[in-house]
């Protein structure tokens, strides 16, 4: 082949990965790999040489369609790029997203240096550690998915073909949890917020030492069992950076005579009662979520810089209140207080007692006020969890019942040698941060990303190092406590009575919007109801006309309050529950439709309403606590 020849396959390929927007490693794999042999075995049909047999020759359309109509609005997967007609059908049949998980990158590197690509806009992945990156914006709250096979590839790749079936199974399982997750606790965050925003008039938001403590380390301190290794070294860490420790790992750093600058608790349970017995609560920086339980936000008398997550159901309301975004989160609190520190400007931001796996069938570091919790590893592949009674104190509060068995899932070890016990629980929150780390690898290089858990699991894109060693090469900053909160009061003042008041009146506007919008779709449905009873095409027609107007203009009131949503989550899905599905012929099937929106209009109506409600309450409480001048007149 000429060299022209090779500059043009060069430039199709890059052309199709870049039009692709394959992710970086993948593209890395691909680039590097060597093309199998894309071959014509019939006028029109294309296969890829492999072994003794093919891989992608023509499969029956049919049962592609079906598996995509199936799926619904879950993702395709598709087991093998092949010469790509099997992607190219799903794609023309699935009503959601297209991955394709292509196990050897030559035969992706084949087809797309053949020609321009017509895979349009379809996720191509060679690896599993890609696909869990990117699962997220894939599913889109979707806890489930399908898996589509080209012909071949299950009998070429058998073991590839298990992981990736294992793999799915996993993400399925972790995106119900978040999903369940969020419907179960929305409400709650809103009602927990709405109690804890009247701190904003004492103390500012910790985010607004954006950049403040650039190159400044900082150490994020969890509680898993490797902690007890090196724990104590963190009170000399304390001196060289900012020590930040989660609320289970508080008494462990106590016990070790540790006393962190930080402590960040998300939380929606009550540990007041557990914080309170922290010997520095006092003198700490309390980086406690709004979203988090009322006592405990009130718990501890040391400065309080208050972080909320970066989630809709709360994070856009709170940024118009405070001008400020708030920070990424996994449903871990090790991540918020990452995210934390990668707004502060810290670097290197240092991993400690982040174990991510069940080091030594423990769950919990010594000290920790869950220590006593153990772990057991079945012969079956399952891991059993036997929670101590401290923890099914606190859970006992409210929480969802928490979970005392998952699957096993070895994972590498911390270092390289060997693998550790781990499950889905703790899989979410590793790929968040390797997410993290490949994010910051490609945008800011200069923030170093280290793990010094020495013990746990392994996480890509951090460096391996011992805490010993980490600090011996630190300078002496004392940086203190008594100097970040002054710091963050230097930066703005706490917000006013009065500019509380203003929101909460803006975001109950907002409610009442949705709840004016909801009430116009409900009517609307039922007309269009009545009017398929009259079996009358010009009245149905026309009725629906109506209603989809009207529903758009609820999809615009609801985004632009997210709040409400949030609130209207679990109203919304017993509304689903009580409805039903409807079997039968059509009308039957498009009556019961009709239905459904009916109960789904009525839920967000009346949460909306509720929600206004409470917003006005709020708004009231605001009004009261003005000082005379401030704001509204003072009635004489």
């Amino acid at each position: 082949m000429s060299e022209s020849a090779h500059i043009s396959e060069d430039s199709l390929l890059g052309a199709n990965l870049d039009f692709l927007a394959v992710p970086i490693p993948t593209r890395e794999l691909i680039e590097a790999a060597r093309p199998s042999e894309l071959c014509q075995v019939a006028p029109g049909i294309f296969a890829v040489r492999h072994a003794d047999g093919w891989l992608g020759l023509p499969c029956d359309e049919t049962s592609i369609r079906n598996a995509c109509v199936d799926a619904g609005r879950k993702p395709v997967v598709v087991f093998g790029l092949g010469s790509g007609g099997v992607v190219e059908q799903a794609r023309a049949f699935a009503q959601a997203q297209v991955v394709v998980f292509e196990p050897d990158p030559g035969i992706a590197r084949a087809l797309l240096a053949s020609g321009p690509s017509s895979l349009g806009d379809v996720d191509l992945v060679c690896s599993l550690h890609d696909l869990t990156q990117i699962w997220p914006s894939v599913a889109q709250g979707e806890a489930g998915a399908t898996l589509v096979r080209t012909p071949g590839y299950r009998e070429a790749f058998p073991e590839a073909h298990q992981a990736l079936e294992r793999a799915l199974g996993e993400l399925v399982q972790r995106t119900g949890m978040n999903q369940n997750t969020h419907r179960q606790r929305a409400r709650m965050w809103v009602e927990d917020v709405l109690a804890n925003a009247e701190v904003l008039t004492r103390s500012v938001p910790f985010v607004s030492l954006e950049n403040k403590y650039r190159g400044v380390p900082a150490f994020i301190v969890g509680a898993g069992p490797s902690l007890g290794k090196n724990g104590k070294l963190l009170a000399e860490a304390r001196q060289r950076g900012l020590v930040i420790a989660v609320n289970s790992s508080a008494r462990a750093l106590a016990s070790y005579g540790v006393e962190p600058q930080v402590l960040c608790c998300i939380e929606s349970i009550d540990l007041s009662e557990l914080l309170a017995s922290v010997p520095f609560i006092d003198r700490v920086v309390r980086a406690f979520s709004l979203s988090g339980h009322p006592r405990t936000m009130r718990t501890g008398n040391g400065p309080l810089l208050p972080v909320w997550e970066a989630i809709p159901e709360i994070g856009t309301a709170l940024a118009r209140l405070t001008g400020a975004a708030g920070l990424p989160v996994a449903g871990s609190v090790s991540t918020l207080a990452f995210s934390l520190a990668h707004r502060l400007g810290c670097s290197p931001i240092v991993l400690v007692g982040q174990d991510l796996a069940y080091t030594g069938n423990r769950a919990y570091a010594p000290g920790a006020a869950y220590e006593r919790s153990s772990v057991e590893i079945t012969s079956a592949g399952e891991i059993r969890i036997h929670w101590c009674d401290t923890v099914k104190a606190v859970r006992s509060r409210g929480a969802p019942p928490i979970h005392e068995t998952e699957p096993l899932e070895p994972v590498t070890a911390w270092g390289g040698d060997g693998e550790v016990p781990s499950g889905p629980s703790f899989s979410a929150v590793r790929a968040w941060f390797e997410t993290a780390a490949e994010l910051l690898r490609r945008v800011e290089p200069e923030v170093e990303l280290v793990n010094a858990t020495e013990g746990g699991s392994r996480i890509r894109g951090f460096d391996e190092l011992e805490l010993g060693e980490l600090v011996a090469r630190l300078p002496r900053r004392d940086l203190t406590a008594e100097r970040i909160a002054s710091d963050a009061l230097g930066v703005r003042a706490p917000l006013t009575p009065a500019e509380l008041e203003r929101w909460a009146a803006d975001e109950r506007e907002r409610a009442v919007a949705v709840e004016t919008a909801a009430r116009a779709a409900e009517r609307a449905a039922e007309q269009a109801l009545r009017a398929m009873a009259t079996g009358s095409p010009r009245r149905v027609n026309r009725s629906f006309a109506k209603l989809e107007e009207r529903e758009g203009a609820l999809r615009s009131a609801v985004a632009a309050a997210p709040m409400v949503d949030a609130w209207a989550f679990t109203p919304v899905d017993q509304a689903l529950e009580h409805q039903g599905v409807e079997k039968g012929d059509a009308k039957a099937s498009a009556e019961a439709g009709m239905r459904r929106e009916i109960a789904v209009a009525r839920a967000i109506r009346q949460s909306a309403g509720e929600l206004s409600q409470a917003l006005g309450d709020f708004e009231r409480s605001a009004r009261m606590t003005q000082e005379p001048g401030e704001g509204t007149p003072c009635p004489l």
